[in-house]
């Protein structure tokens, strides 16, 4: 039976004795059978077949969904070996069962020196490592009293040596007494795993200040660093464990040490908005300054979070408001950018500057703008934004505004004095591009304030040609309203033909506005790449476009 393709399930009528999964008494199969770590009892062969489908970190009971490793044989056999099973000798490591591990020493005194195969972590591990992981004292000595090796690596599924050693099971797990145990017998408190991490890590990160305590006295480094460039400390304070923090300050842990990308322990708690513990990190000497390699401080890294307290805490101890990344960014930018309210109003409370400019020619408003933040657009202006700066491309904030398809702060920009015929590099004004996107209401104000309805973009292209090759009724008829030239052509091709609103809508199949532009007295003479409006309607076989344009 194919159990992959098998999608029954039932987590409450299945029979004791059957397989979950083929429903077939246990009794009558070929291979063993086992019971699941949640409980239910399968064929061992239809369990494995299912778990070998899937990855390592979904290899859940077949009916519940629950972890399903290790299986255990319902024979109590201790002589099958599958991979899916933890052998006895391990198994009794993990649950702490001290009278059946001396029962083997007796008969296997060399037992506690190989590693055996976890089917839960599909790595090998020694006998040591399980009882450390799981705080096993009494088994932890009388394997060490037997030649275990305290240092002894974890090895993963593909025979590479992982680094973890029975002290980072037992600090990860926080068994202090295991750790002072282990530390006793020669453990190396500095043993770092091929991802640089060490015991002192694993506590920290977990909260376990007792064991991070422990550590620390018998000679952690304290500043040692992963390969991410991460410390203890650093990896403390972005979760946000303020006790953890304190001790490890107290213990002289380095409060200016630097990551991957320059981060540092008060960048990583002020974009977490992690308030005392930035606090306590500018108390232990912070530099609020500093920089990642992008240029971006402390500061920055918080207003772009939205972190509003954290902006508040940095400000009152002297961060700068106006600094800039690499890329000319400030503080005021980047809250701007992700539209963080609080956090803009507060810093421009500081003074920040709201018209600082970035290499490529944004601003704030610019970026408000494009976001469609209309609070904060407000806000900006009120601060005395400039309507109407141009970055690099010759773009404003109106037009980055229309190009969000959103009313409300386009209208405010208009409103407020932006300039309607303002033109990027490529001649593109907001009108073509409200008219482009189909935005009726922004059209119609831009009209309103004067914008030029028969303005033309480098290409040639119009207003009413893009509203009606897009399929924009309400636009076009605004346009026209409004005095937009119904036979307006692109400048002649190579093929010797222009264009016309009229060819673009009958090529899109645009017949409301192929009949309307008729109406107002369009020339059916204007052709596409050389194809009259007719032409083109026909072959893409519009048939009402063709009657209208006949």
């Amino acid at each position: 039976m194919d159990v992959l393709n098998h999608s029954w399930r039932d987590n409450s009528q299945t029979l004791e004795q059957s397989c979950c999964i083929c429903q077939q008494p246990l009794s009558s199969q070929n291979a063993p059978a086992v019971k699941a770590h949640c409980g239910h009892q399968f064929d061992l062969d239809c369990i494995t077949q299912w778990l070998d489908s899937r990855p390592l970190t979904q290899r859940t009971c077949f009916c519940c969904d629950l972890p399903v490793l290790p299986l255990l044989l319902l024979s109590g056999d201790a002589d099958s070996w599958h991979r899916y099973i933890r052998d006895p000798v391990l198994a009794a490591a993990y649950s702490g069962d001290i009278g059946a591990l001396q029962a083997t020493l007796l008969t296997n005194p060399n037992i506690a020196v190989p590693r055996f195969h976890d089917p839960v972590s599909d790595c090998h591990v020694t006998l040591l490592m399980a009882a450390a992981g799981n705080g096993h004292n009494q088994i932890g000595q009388l394997l060490l009293a037997h030649g275990a090796e305290v240092d002894a690596s974890q090895i993963d599924a593909e025979d590479n040596i992982t680094g973890f050693t029975a002290l980072m099971m037992a600090a990860w797990q926080g068994h202090c007494e295991t750790v002072k145990l282990l530390l006793d017998n020669g453990a190396n408190v500095n043993a770092a795993s091929i991802d640089g991490v060490t015991a002192l890590m694993l506590a920290s990160d977990s909260g376990y200040a007792k064991v991070a305590g422990r550590l620390l006295a018998a000679g952690a480094d304290i500043d040692a660093a992963n390969f991410d460039g991460a410390t203890a400390l650093m990896l403390v304070a972005q979760e946000g464990n303020k006790e953890m923090v304190r001790l490890l300050l107290q213990y002289g842990a380095n409060v200016n040490a630097r990551g991957n990308n320059n981060l540092t322990p008060l960048m990583l708690a002020g974009q977490n908005g992690f308030t005392q513990i930035v606090q306590l990190l500018l108390n232990g000497g912070a530099e609020i300054n500093a920089t990642r390699l992008d240029g971006a401080t402390a500061l920055m890294t918080a207003a772009e979070a939205g972190a509003c307290e954290v902006v508040r805490i940095l400000l009152a101890n002297g961060a700068h408001v106006n600094a800039k990344s690499n890329f000319g960014s400030n503080a005021l930018m980047l809250a701007a950018q992700s539209g963080h309210i609080g956090t803009v109003e507060l810093l421009q409370e500081h003074r920040a500057n709201v018209n600082d400019v970035r290499l490529d020619g944004g601003t704030a408003l610019m970026v408000a703008s494009q976001g469609g933040y209309t609070e904060i657009v407000h806000l900006l202006l009120k601060g005395g934004a400039r309507l109407d700066t141009t970055n690099q491309d010759g773009v404003t904030a109106l037009l980055l505004a229309i190009q969000n398809a959103e009313t409300n702060v386009p209208c405010l920009l208009v409103r407020s004095g932006a300039l309607v015929n303002a033109t990027s590099n490529d001649g593109v004004t907001p009108l073509m591009l409200a008219s482009q996107i189909g935005n009726a209401e922004v059209v119609r104000l831009l009209l309103k304030r004067g914008a030029w309805v028969n303005a033309a973009c480098a290409k040639g292209i119009t207003p009413l040609m893009l509203a009606g090759q897009n399929g924009h009724t309400r636009v076009v008829r605004l346009l026209l309203d409004h005095g937009a030239n119904v036979n307006a052509v692109l400048p002649i091709t190579e093929t010797g033909c222009g264009t016309s609103a009229l060819a673009l809508s009958a090529l899109t199949g645009q017949r409301d506005i192929v009949r309307l532009l008729l109406e107002k007295g369009a020339d059916r003479g204007v052709a596409v790449k050389g194809c009259l409006a007719l032409f083109i309607a026909a072959k893409d076989g519009r048939w009402d476009i063709v009657r209208d344009l006949i």
